[in-house]
């Protein structure tokens, strides 16, 4: 694994349950492979609100979460035979509420002909059922008679699955989807369903182009779609918007189940407009953000309502001033952090930690209210992983660690693969933190949840079937290993 790059409690807790594909390549989630999901399995979206993974990952279906920080609720649809018998295809398509707004996507391979020999090496990505996504490396060695709807791959010293893995992608040499991975053995053999075995059964489900649902750049781009149609399908792509239609190699023909081909479209100067495929299949073309009002440093906040947002960047903290009503409440997404300052309304909240930890700061207090208020959702527990688009989270620390000179209150939230007394106290020895909770004059509080609610008065909201709040002694305890070690 990566070891400067994952997440700090799933480099140290080596377990199945947390730990990502052991001795395996770390790979950057949100800047090249959004279009891969996490829920305790890993899974693949496929022609923009689909999702292809392991059948045994059904129990899953409600917490797909996504690298832009959704958490979505999907349908299932199982292979028919996949609980027959135990060398059943092991393979589900599942249908996501919305589409999945992604640039990235993995092509499945040509399945007219089986595409993998023996010999051949593939990739395998997985989460482990974490936010850290990783890839082993390994070689096919057979398809092996019992189960013909299965590819059985060997360990060869670059990577081997873990749990939470299962429905993670195979892919080859050209960095196609050949398999979906279903287990790893005894003796290291790792071993995932042929979709070459369940080819028609695939176009049944899907039955419509495979395509990037996002693409951005100025003057002529090529966007590269492929048929999964069940009989094929034709032409029919217009434009509307500031864009044009100008070429590509997907006019006037018929196209052969998983084919690619190419269109090509002008956007002069960072034009916007959509590339429509069909009627319901769009491709968005540097689609407009509508900005915060501190153009210089963008990032998602989620409001509880439609008051006008206003904000500034001050010394590397996101500070907003206005007064937006007792019913507001901002969303605080993985990777940011947000500070309102002179304001006593405004709720602070976090969701869907897992290896990550929540960390809020809280001064300023007026006899009833803390005034200013920070709550970063650390990706990893880690702070040297990227916040708020900045290098890491040490410049907002040390600024926190001066705002708490005149006392305030700190709360630390480890998710739900880094509550354990040493997944905590991991996140707790990093310098930086540890400097905020040796302060005097400062309250610390310490829990385990899957999300957390700050309010103004420095009351708190957990999601009541995790840990919780600790107990002072079991606190103490932790701190105590931490300043220590």
């Amino acid at each position: 694994i990566h070891m400067k790059n994952i997440s700090l409690y799933t480099a140290l807790i080596f377990s199945s349950a947390s730990y990502a594909i052991e001795n395996g390549a770390f790979l950057n989630w949100s800047s090249s492979y959004s279009d891969i999901a996490t829920f305790n399995c890993t899974g693949t979206v496929i022609a923009g609100n689909k999702l292809i993974t392991a059948s045994h990952c059904e129990p899953q279906k409600n917490s797909v979460y996504l690298a832009d920080s959704k958490l979505l609720s999907a349908t299932s649809s199982n292979h028919p035979t996949s609980l027959d018998d135990e060398f059943a295809p092991d393979v589900s398509v599942w249908t996501l509420p919305e589409t999945v707004q992604t640039e990235n996507i993995r092509f499945i391979a040509n399945l007219n002909t089986d595409p993998v020999n023996d010999n051949d090496y593939v990739t395998i990505l997985g989460f482990a059922g974490g936010t850290e996504l990783n890839s082993a490396k390994t070689m096919i060695n057979s398809s092996f008679s019992k189960a013909n709807n299965w590819y059985r791959s060997t360990f060869i010293g670059n990577g081997i699955t873990q749990g939470g893995d299962s429905g993670g992608p195979w892919l080859n040499e050209e960095g196609k989807i050949v398999a979906i991975h279903r287990s790893v053995d005894d003796d290291s053999s790792m071993i995932a369903t042929r979709l070459y075995s369940v080819k028609d059964w695939l176009l049944k489900e899907i039955n419509g182009w495979h395509y990037p649902t996002v693409k951005t750049g100025s003057g002529n781009l090529s966007i590269k779609i492929q048929s999964l149609h069940q009989g094929g399908a034709t032409n029919g792509a217009y434009t509307t918007g500031n864009i044009s239609l100008t070429g590509g190699t997907c006019f006037d023909r018929e196209f052969s189940p998983f084919e690619t081909c190419t269109y090509n479209v002008k956007a002069s100067e960072w034009a916007s407009g959509t590339l429509h495929l069909s009627k319901t299949e769009v491709i968005n073309i540097n689609p407009v953000v509508v900005p915060s009002a501190d153009t210089t440093n963008t990032f998602k906040v989620t409001r509880t309502n439609t008051t006008p947002f206003s904000g500034k960047r001050e010394k590397g903290l996101q500070m907003y001033q206005e007064d937006w009503g007792s019913s507001d409440s901002v969303e605080v997404s993985m990777g940011q952090s947000v500070t309102v300052n002179e304001d006593t309304v405004t709720m602070l909240t976090t969701e869907s930690l897992m290896d990550c930890s929540a960390i809020a700061i809280l001064t300023g207090f007026d006899g009833i209210n803390y005034t200013k208020r920070t709550l970063m959702h650390l990706n990893g527990s880690n702070v040297y992983a990227p916040l708020n688009y900045e290098e890491n989270a040490k410049h907002i620390l040390s600024e926190a660690k001066e705002s708490l000179q005149n006392g305030g209150k700190v709360i630390i939230c480890g998710g739900m693969s880094s509550q354990s007394d040493f997944g905590l106290e991991i996140t707790i020895r990093q310098k930086e933190i540890l400097d905020l909770i040796k302060m005097d004059n400062t309250d610390v509080v310490i829990a385990g949840s899957k999300s957390i609610s700050v309010s103004p008065d420095g009351s708190f909201t957990l999601d009541g079937f995790t840990r919780g709040e600790l107990d002072e002694e079991t606190k103490h305890q932790i701190v105590q290993n931490a300043i220590n070690d």
